[in-house]
């Protein structure tokens, strides 16, 4: 029920978006070398999605009593307000996107104790059982995680099928491991 309401919140939210005076804030007008579509695009669904998350997870908190679930969304407010800054400017320096996307991974990173402990490469395994590196090679991969999206983002539907299968991926793994908090997680976004 709770991914219906994720799927709901999204589609309603674009459609709000699409047809409503908000979508002159969201158009892609520009020229460029790695623009291949033809005439204005509009560019809200990172908004829809972060809506779409924030929803659920704020239900999930109020009905489980647990606080993880809107403090993963909240981890995500710097890169998603750079995100959406970018969206409606254009004009957002990739090292400032970058610096809200560590912003992000290191409040993530913080609030849950995330790290990576091993990669099954036994020299690097050995790195990542120092806590500094392990804690470090996490927010790279998070970071890196981010911007991989966002390079392949705007390839009409590639990054949200890639994140997908991704994301399900994830969900299956958490699913067979018990982890209810990752799999409900991936299964929202």
């Amino acid at each position: 029920m709770l991914y219906i309401v994720a799927f709901i919140t999204s589609l309603l939210t674009l459609f709000v978006l699409l047809h409503s005076i908000f979508k002159y804030l969201f158009l892609d007008k520009t020229v460029g070398a790695q623009k291949f579509h033809k005439g204005d695009i509009p560019r809200a669904g990172g908004l829809a999605i972060f809506i779409a998350l924030f929803v659920p997870l704020l239900f999930l908190t109020v009905q489980k009593g647990i606080l993880y679930y809107i403090l993963l969304a909240l981890c995500s407010i710097p890169v998603f307000l750079k995100g959406i800054k970018e969206d409606m400017t254009h004009d957002v320096h990739p090292k400032s996107r970058l610096m809200f996307a560590l912003i992000s991974a290191l409040l993530a990173v913080v609030v849950f104790d995330l790290s990576i402990k091993r990669v099954d490469l036994p020299f690097v395994d050995w790195l990542l059982s120092i806590d500094i590196i392990a804690y470090s090679f996490s927010v790279i991969a998070i970071i890196g995680f981010v911007n991989a999206v966002n390079i392949i983002d705007g390839f009409n539907g590639l990054a949200s099928g890639v994140s997908l299968m991704i994301l399900i991926s994830i969900a299956i793994v958490a699913g067979k491991v018990g982890n209810e908090f990752v799999f409900t997680t991936s299964m929202i976004m």
